[in-house]
């Protein structure tokens, strides 16, 4: 693995992941219903030596609920010592992450003049959803894009103006580190 000669990495009796789209029409059951069915099995069977790999938890339904459903799952993990990696596209996920102290934020770094991933994970900081741009992309007619984005919320852009402020500060920060790295190396 690419990492230093005094790294050293966990030992996971075993990966659990709700990743995907589930929906069976067979059983008559939603991407939503099969995903908590996933997770409900995940919870009895996973133990503090699992890691625990949940992808969009909480989509598929009414997106308060859905928030309230991730926060009380993410708490039940935490409470149990699981290792738990989630994504997450709600506002409320991402706050509660923030204001616990064994929970850590991170995100997908996005090129500010393309709106495309970079692939650098930005630790410690919420992501903004880039939405919009992803659907201009997508060649989605102009009233539409120009709607949604005259549409959002006052909340929403302060949630962006929040996250621009964070990741410059993180930028500011990661160029000091690397002078002072610099600076103790000479």
């Amino acid at each position: 693995i690419p990492a230093d000669e005094l790294s050293v990495l966990p030992y996971f009796d075993q990966v659990m992941t709700d990743i995907g789209d589930g929906q069976s029409i067979e059983q008559a059951a939603s991407t939503f219903t099969s995903h908590m069915a996933n997770i409900a099995y995940i919870t009895r069977k996973s133990t503090p030596k699992s890691l625990v790999i949940l992808d969009e938890l909480g989509s598929g339904t009414d997106p308060e609920e859905g928030a309230a459903l991730s926060i009380s799952i993410l708490r039940y993990m935490a409470k149990h010592s699981y290792l738990t990696i989630t994504t997450s596209h709600y506002g409320q996920v991402k706050n509660f992450a923030y204001s616990e102290s064994n929970m850590v934020n991170a995100s997908m770094e996005f090129d500010e003049k393309s709106s495309l991933p970079t692939y650098r994970v930005l630790e410690g900081i919420p992501g903004d959803s880039h939405a919009i741009q992803a659907a201009i992309r997508a060649k989605m007619p102009k009233e539409i894009t120009k709607e949604a984005t005259e549409a959002l919320s006052e909340g929403s852009e302060t949630s962006a103006k929040i996250i621009t402020s964070l990741l410059s500060k993180s930028r500011t920060l990661d160029r000091k580190i690397t002078e002072a790295e610099l600076q103790r190396r000479n």
